[in-house]
Formats: C-alpha cells, structure tokens, sequence
C-alpha cells in the first residue's frame, strides 16, 4: 500500500512538473478577476426504486435524506464568468492573475506557476 501511494505521489508531482514547464508568459494575455469563493451545504433527497418494503405484490421504493457540500471560485475573464469546482487556497479573492481560456479548462498564472482549473459554469456579464 505504501509503494502504491509512494508512485501515485510521484507520477502526480511529474505531471505537476511537466504543466510547469512548459509555461509561456506570453500566451497568457488574458486578465483573471477572482470574484467569489464559497461553500454551500445542499439539502438532497435520493431514491432507490428497488430498495424499499414489498407490500401486496407490488414493491415500494426507499427514500433517504442528506446533505451535500459543494464548493465552487467564481472568476471573471473579460466580459464572461467563469465557475470553477472547488475553493482554491492559492487564490485570493479580488485579485487578478495573467490567464487564458482553454475549451474546458482556465489557466492561469499564480504566483509564477502554471494552474488548471475545470469550468463547470459560463455565464455572460
């Protein structure tokens, strides 16, 4: 197990090392503005068709309640704002960061190095 996590931890800082690299400041001609970092806990209801009581032939479904933490960095890039998965320590909210704008993905420079994050929203400003 622990020469699993040791090649995991390797293979990840490779990957992290390699993203790094390749950074070309000049590609980066975009401006990034941190807008909002937040936390949300979400009530959410689950059902399970096929887990509940058989009554009288006919088989009733299970219903389970729970909670949801989501957590998402609003980041606005020229006239669109982005949503990111995730709050991310390195960012400070109302600050702005060199960036560019991939197909799924907003790269920007933070404090020298090269970062990824997923869009999950886009909306218009």
């Amino acid at each position: 197990m622990k020469r699993y996590l040791v090649t995991i931890l390797a293979v990840l800082t490779l990957a992290v090392a390699a993203f790094a690299k390749d950074i070309n400041t000049s590609e980066y001609t975009a401006t990034a503005h941190v807008m909002s970092a937040s936390e949300q806990s979400v009530g959410m209801t689950t059902y399970n068709p096929t887990g509940g009581a058989m009554i009288g032939g006919v088989r009733y479904g299970s219903t389970s309640h729970g909670r949801a933490r989501t957590e998402s960095t609003t980041i606005g890039v020229g006239r669109f704002v982005y949503t990111v998965d995730g709050v991310h320590k390195e960012l400070l909210v109302g600050s702005d960061y060199p960036a560019k704008v991939d197909k799924r993905a907003l790269l920007m420079l933070v404090d020298g190095k090269g970062r990824k994050y997923h869009i999950t929203g886009v909306q218009e400003q």
